[in-house]
């Protein structure tokens, strides 16, 4: 196998939080949680559990990760967008999810209701479902590298390509999966308009195992190459993303319902905390005095607070207020503009991370891969 590039001179590792939580919240916990789940229960839990369940995950985890992706985005957005640092391509990016992405999403969720285009929505929740694998795929590869990069483990050109194409095979075929024998319904929308051939998701597996194989292969050369130094808490992350929350979302169980998103939530928060906490770092370096600290600790409150207030209200109370006058379009979707913000909000999520959590991105680099 091609060689790698490892450094043997034992850096001092580092974490987001420490090892022992970054194992529990990266993909470690989620696992175990999974396991032992499909063990206790070999059916699906009661309609009561199950809403109290998807109730606290979405309340107090999911919820407040989307809206932190707002918050993370759009602010600095401008100054991004016309700093001299800012390549071109990553100005596209900028634009594209912070004003093309939004228009088009609001302007095309305003033809479904003014039209009763009820196919045009089907087009969204696929495609949001679609985004949604994507995105998974994508923070579970980004855990990996971020996770190396702590160890000072970084990976050749042909490794990333490993990585990556095993990510988008696994993903693909997920999706495909789910999308053979469709789900009926998503808050009364009919989405069995939308099949993918079996011959087509055969050819998707069989890319995935192929690239799962030499996933395995690569993973095995850098743990006998460095076993002291290789990165367990990343490995963990990107395999959780992919084989237990990519995959098992073609299957309609408590696991997909509670477990997996609370836990991809988790994980999108830990790297979150990690990015404020370096941020407040860098800013306590310039204010050592303890009305400056304060300050900080109050805009950190407000930061959480705020996520948590702004994605309940947005992803929950809002649309769930107007669908109860009744003014639906459509007469089989009774929670039209509950499916709508969820899907507005989703779509959107995806393009915003795809253009803030990169390299070319100065305050990432600062707060997130050069933080102690």
């Amino acid at each position: 196998m091609e060689s790698t590039l490892i450094n043997n001179s034992r850096p001092k590792v580092r974490s987001l939080a420490s090892p022992s939580l970054d194992f529990w919240m990266l993909g470690g916990g989620s696992i175990i949680a999974i396991l032992l789940g499909v063990f206790l229960t070999q059916s699906n839990p009661s309609p009561y559990t199950l809403l109290v369940g998807v109730t606290l995950g979405n309340f107090f985890v999911t919820y407040p990760h989307f809206a932190f992706s707002y918050f993370l985005f759009y602010s600095g957005f401008y100054a991004r967008l016309r700093s001299p640092e800012t390549t071109v391509a990553s100005r596209v990016r900028l634009m594209l999810a912070g004003v093309i992405v939004p228009l088009v999403m609001a302007a095309s969720l305003g033809a479904c209701y003014f039209y009763k285009n009820e196919h045009l929505l089907q087009f969204l929740v696929i495609a949001m479902f679609f985004l949604t694998g994507w995105h998974y795929a994508k923070q579970g590869y980004g855990t990996l590298i971020t996770l190396s990069v702590y160890r000072d483990i970084f990976y050749t050109a042909r490794e990333k390509i490993i990585l990556t194409a095993n990510a988008y095979s696994v993903w693909l075929f997920a999706w495909a999966c789910a999308t053979v024998e469709p789900h009926n319904f998503f808050h009364g929308l009919s989405l069995t308009f939308f099949t993918v051939p079996k011959a087509l998701a055969l050819l998707l597996g069989i890319g995935a195992t192929l690239t799962t194989f030499a996933v395995v292969d690569l993973f095995a050369d850098r743990f006998l190459a460095d076993r002291k130094n290789f990165p367990v808490n990343g490995v963990l992350g990107y395999l959780a993303s992919l084989y237990f929350w990519t995959m098992l979302v073609g299957f309609q169980t408590w696991a997909v319902f509670v477990l997996i998103p609370a836990f991809h939530s988790l994980q999108y928060l830990f790297f979150v905390w990690k990015f404020k906490a370096g941020e407040k770092a860098a800013s306590g370096q310039a204010q050592t005095t303890a009305q400056g600290k304060i300050y900080g600790i109050i805009a950190l409150i407000f930061f959480i607070l705020g996520g948590w207030l702004l994605g309940t209200f947005f992803m929950d109370f809002l649309p769930k207020r107007i669908d109860a006058l009744h003014i639906s379009p459509l007469r089989q979707v009774v929670g039209f503009f509950l499916v709508s913000f969820l899907t507005f909000i989703n779509i959107h999520h995806y393009f915003m991370d795809s253009a803030f959590w990169r390299r070319d991105n100065a305050k990432v680099q600062q707060y997130l891969f050069k933080a102690q």
